[in-house]
This record gives C-alpha cells, structure tokens and sequence, in this order.
C-alpha cells in the first residue's frame, strides 16, 4: 500500500490493471518548503520569456502537488554557446558569491553535444553540491524539458516531464513523495534502531572488443531509513591481460570500497552499521 496523505493510498484493490500506472495530481506525502532565496540560472537559447513560461507551469503543477513555489528572486542568463565551461563557472561563482543566502537553483542546461553536455553537468554540479564547493542545491533541466508541446501536441505542455522535475526537487529540499506502508512486524523491525546498511553493486563493461577501456565500479550504500539518502563509491577497474575479450564480474577494491562506505555511515549517524 503507497500512502500519499490520509485521504489518498493506493492499494492492490485500487490498481486498474496489471502493469498499468496512471500519474494523478495528488499531494506529496510531505511537500518539501521552498527556499526564501532561490535563483534560476538560464545557460540555453530559451529566452527570459520562455523561461517564465516554464517556471509557471512548474509552479502550477507544484501547487497541485502541495508545494508553494514562488518566484525566484535570482535570475541570470549566461551565453553558453560563446563562452567556455570554466567562463560559465567563473560567472557562477561570483553569483553564488553575491547571493551567500541562496541555496537552490534551477539550473537550465546548454544545448551542446553529448560529452560537452555532460562535462557542463558535471563541473556544475560539483561546484554547487560538493564539499569543496558551495553546498547549494540544484536541479538541472535540459532546455528540451522546460519549453512547451509534447510528442502529440506542441501546444501543450507535457506535465509527465514536470511531474517528474518536481519529484526530484521535492527530495532535494527535504521533503517527502511518498511512503510506503509495510506490515506491522515489519514496521516495528525497522523502528527499532536497527544498524542496517543495505549495499548495492554493479560493473558496467565496455565492449570487448573496445581495447584496453576500463570498466566501471559503482557500489551505493543506505545512509539510514529514507530511500533517497545514500552514499556511493564510483572506480575504474581496468581489465587484466589474462582477461582479454571477456567481461570480469569481479571488484577488485571491494574491500577499501567498503571501508569507505562504512566510515561515510558512521560519520553521517554517529556509530558504524
């Protein structure tokens, strides 16, 4: 059973069909209280306009799912196609440097190819997010998501992908989409302060014929009892001579990846798992 607020669950008697997942404008469980100061920052060709255009619909939408949204009071558009990545973050810096209150920002990305999209999204968030950096929340949107019209209609504007931004903006400032109601064994199980600390891994491999590309460790660990809160390890793990032309499903740094996420969990709750 998903419990949104008391007067909206979903349960297995509810579910039309098998498979089948209708999104309605309910309330999140505990809509998340928007920042006093929060900026959008505006790196495409959208215009301001078109920018407004997409924060009211966001807002909108937010309002049915219970959160007030209003407006930013930092806006700043930067001319990402004739400046560099590192001229983009100069730029932010001395924004975020202006604005010490702000701690949110819609962030809408340029249009570029793949891998400089990738390094912008990269570079940006490690500037707002990390430790070394100025610890402000952000969303990033591609500039496809935040104008108006759908596969069937661009008239109309596709409020599944809004839905779907505001489902991760709620998370990010603390607030709650949904919980999930468990059996009572279970419930109390959980309560109890049990040190549990769930660990997830997986190797992505590349081709086999790719040469000597590494492939890729990411192990992710529960922080505590909230779904979205984790920590994670990300490595490189080059693949042997003697396993030339295969896929080895083997993490070499288990063990020093473990003993990072252990201490990363005993910092974050005071006592190891």
């Amino acid at each position: 059973e998903i419990v949104y607020t008391d007067r909206y669950q979903v349960t297995s008697e509810a579910v039309r069909d098998l498979g089948i997942w209708e999104m309605k404008p309910t309330q999140f469980h505990k809509p998340a209280t928007f920042p006093a100061v929060w900026g959008f920052i505006n790196l495409s060709l959208l215009d301001r306009q078109m920018c407004e255009d997409f924060y009211n619909e966001l807002r909108i939408v937010a309002q049915r799912r219970g959160i007030d949204c209003h407006p930013p009071q930092i806006y700043k558009e930067y001319d990402s196609q004739r400046r560099t990545t590192d001229g983009i973050i100069a730029l932010l810096k001395d924004t975020m440097n202006q604005n010490g209150d702000c701690k949110f920002f819609i962030v809408i990305l340029p249009v570029k190819n793949l891998r400089e999209n990738k390094e912008a999204y990269r570079n940006l968030k490690k500037l707002c997010e990390l430790e070394v950096g100025f610890g402000v929340v952000t969303q990033m949107i591609r500039d496809t998501n935040a104008i108006i019209g759908t596969r069937k209609d661009q008239t109309k504007w596709d409020y599944a992908k809004l839905n779907n931004i505001l489902l991760k903006i709620n998370t990010k400032l603390n607030g709650t989409n949904s919980i999930l109601k468990v059996h009572d064994i279970i419930n109390r199980f959980f309560s109890h302060g049990h040190r549990i600390m769930y660990v997830g891994a997986d190797l992505s491999h590349p081709a086999p014929s790719s040469g000597g590309q590494p492939s890729v460790v990411a192990v992710v660990a529960s922080a505590d009892d909230v779904p979205n809160r984790y920590f994670k390890e990300v490595y490189q793990q080059q693949r042997p001579a003697s396993a030339a032309g295969e896929s080895r499903e083997y993490i070499v740094s288990m063990k020093e990846i473990m003993k990072s996420l252990i201490q990363q969990y005993a910092q974050h709750r005071g006592y190891p798992p």
